[in-house]
């Protein structure tokens, strides 16, 4: 879903503000991987420039050693499978919010303040079967948060044949993930 409320106020011929509101929400499923990259030891070969990755040995143990002791589903040959599996739905979770509150005030006809001030908060939750497999072996639970603000201040001014535009401008954010 994706919505937004947009206000205008104007109590004067000379200020005006304008507030934008937005949100967005999807709760979805990421499905299954695109492939299972699991190749087990010796399908590839080495390759002949040692400069090249070495994958002969497999990406990825075919074996879980340590409980359930279960193995995992490994490719035996380099065909790209044409099916793939997962031991989950994938769910997710995605919020974002945005505002925006832009005014602006006219001193005269030739000179105006403007402010812009801007907010977006975003929670995102996912979890991921990474590895292409019905197995639970490379599995991702994120979390992820970022927070916004900005603001700035500018003096606008224009005559005959000169222009001007002075101001500040501050901007934060924080972004926190967890994997």
């Amino acid at each position: 879903k994706n919505y937004g409320m947009t206000f205008l106020f104007t109590p004067s011929d000379n200020f005006e503000a304008l507030l934008t509101i937005e949100r967005y929400e999807d709760d979805g499923h990421g499905g299954g991987n695109i492939t299972n990259w699991n190749l087990a030891p010796g399908v590839a070969t080495a390759p002949t420039d040692p400069r090249e990755p070495d994958y002969s040995g497999g990406f990825l143990n075919c074996f879980l050693p340590n409980p359930p002791f279960t193995t995992v589903p490994c490719r035996t040959d380099l065909a790209i499978p044409k099916t793939t599996a997962s031991g989950s739905t994938n769910p997710g979770r995605l919020r974002t919010t945005a505002m925006t509150l832009n005014m602006r005030w006219d001193l005269n006809d030739n000179m105006s303040i403007v402010s812009v001030t801007g907010h977006r908060k975003m929670t995102e939750d996912r979890f991921l079967d990474f590895d292409g497999t019905e197995v639970n072996h490379i599995t991702i639970d994120r979390d992820n948060d970022f927070k916004q603000f900005s603001q700035e201040v500018r003096f606008e001014g224009a005559w005959d044949n000169f222009s001007v535009v002075a101001g500040a401008y501050y901007w934060r954010s924080e972004f926190t993930q967890d994997w």
